[in-house]
């Protein structure tokens, strides 16, 4: 998995089952640079989602045959997509349904007609910060692997041991046990 950069292209994946809205808000998108993939089945959702590798989701909330909450709890079974930014496009939601919409998995809410500056706004935010959020978690897990195989290496050739602060024994790995004669067992807790 490639992640993008914070320099490369937006790649949003746009989701109404009303095709003349869908081409409107794409056209706009697209004049401001960012890649739209368009999608007006929800039965297309889990083909569609890999293949065009979206930064983020738009999606209308009231749709016929499935819902946008129903496509963000879709979306969020997937680790891959746990941290794509979504937002939810309404015509009209009360309190209750856009916290519980929000529980699915659902970043911002924009009410239609949409305001083409305030969603370019949210959608270079949301992508930004969520860019950076995988970097970060790719350098740590990455981290994690090197420190792993270092442990692993240490382990075969060193002799280890790790003592709490009254210098009882709380590790011992098996080059230790090997060299003293002792399970680790026997040693663990011993001065």
């Amino acid at each position: 998995l490639v992640r993008p950069q914070l320099t490369d292209p937006i790649r949003a994946l746009l989701i109404d089952d009303d095709e003349t809205t869908l081409l409107v808000l794409a056209t706009r998108l697209q004049a401001e640079g960012i890649e739209v993939t368009t999608l007006t089945d929800p039965m297309k959702l889990l083909e569609v989602l890999p293949e065009s590798e979206p930064d983020n989701v738009i999606t209308d909330v009231n749709m016929a045959g499935c819902t946008g909450v129903e496509f963000v709890q879709m979306i969020r079974q997937y680790e891959a997509y746990a941290m794509i930014p979504i937002i939810y496009l309404f015509g009209s939601l009360d309190a209750e349904e856009q916290r519980n919409a929000l529980l699915q998995g659902g970043d911002k809410f924009i009410q239609k007609p949409v305001d083409t500056k305030q969603l370019l706004a949210i959608i270079k935010a949301r992508v930004e910060r969520s860019r950076v959020i995988n970097g970060l978690n790719d350098n740590l897990k990455n981290a994690l692997r090197e420190n792993d195989f270092q442990l692993n290496t240490m382990n075969q050739h060193d002799i280890v041991s790790s003592t709490d602060v009254s210098g009882k024994i709380i590790y011992v790995n098996d080059k230790f046990c090997d060299i003293s004669g002792y399970t680790s067992d026997e040693l663990i807790g011993k001065n």
